[in-house]
């Protein structure tokens, strides 16, 4: 099923679809997400950061098609580059909380914990008026990597911040701060 979902996006994109940038990103996105069709999902993203599309649209190096770079080269195994993509993303002035946040927690299920934990950190760092996503990383990084004692203090700072739209997972989040407190 799959398969056809990226033949249908590779069509599509050779039409009016492939005069934005964003198209190329999501079809990229898509074949690192569910690990197929890597080679030209490179291509893919490679293209929404660098190509002069017809019109006045533009490819976009920013964090978010950075990121997407980054997730295609981590699903090759090619961590190294995934790491270097991923860093300049971070480095960029207006980096996206969100989407640094969900790199960073894919890794997690990886496991690189201590690569996950040091995107988390550097997300914290630039956008430290956000109390929800920041905390959220950095609560699940340190109890990745087993910091218990930064874990709990974080999951608590995340527990005062959870926004409207995501109070249905108070319940595990709570659930995992009350087992970091009982394995003290």
């Amino acid at each position: 099923m799959n398969e056809l979902y990226v033949e249908e996006m590779r069509n599509e994109l050779k039409g009016w679809p492939g005069f934005k940038y964003q198209n190329w990103q999501i079809a990229a996105q898509f074949c690192a997400s569910h690990k197929i069709n890597l080679d030209e999902a490179l291509f893919w993203a490679d293209k929404a950061i660098t190509e002069p599309f017809k019109g006045p649209s533009r490819g976009r190096e920013d964090s978010s098609t950075l990121a997407t770079k980054a997730s295609v080269l981590q699903a090759m195994g090619r961590n190294a580059e995934a790491d270097a993509t991923i860093d300049k993303a971070l480095r960029l002035p207006e980096t996206d909380v969100v989407r640094m946040y969900l790199y960073a927690a894919g890794l997690l299920r990886i496991p690189r914990n201590e690569k996950a934990l040091e995107i988390f950190k550097s997300n914290s760092q630039h956008h430290r008026e956000e109390k929800f996503w920041t905390y959220l990383g950095l609560a699940q990084g340190y109890t990745a990597v087993g910091d218990k004692s930064n874990a709990v203090k974080n999951w608590e700072i995340v527990l005062s911040n959870v926004p409207p739209n995501a109070q249905s997972d108070v319940p595990e989040y709570q659930k995992t701060l009350n087992q970091l407190k009982q394995s003290k």
